[in-house]
């Protein structure tokens, strides 16, 4: 669907364009959500386990033909 075409009101300010700005205006609803979730944070993962999962990505990508 193209969402532009749907004639929706704009704001003077598109945000998708501004990720700063938008990430700046959510940053303090996301903190305070995940405070009231105890959310611990994103998990630490080993260079090691990041490597094998990019490297498997990389084997299934070149499976299904992905090219750039």
């Amino acid at each position: 669907m193209d969402f532009d075409s749907l004639n929706l009101v704009q704001p003077e300010n598109d945000l998708t364009k501004e990720t700063a700005e938008l990430a700046s205006l959510v940053k303090p609803i996301c903190t305070q959500l995940f405070s009231q979730l105890n959310y611990p944070g994103v998990p630490h993962v080993k260079d090691e386990a990041a490597a094998s999962l990019l490297d498997y990505m990389h084997r299934r990508a070149v499976q299904i033909g992905v090219t750039t």
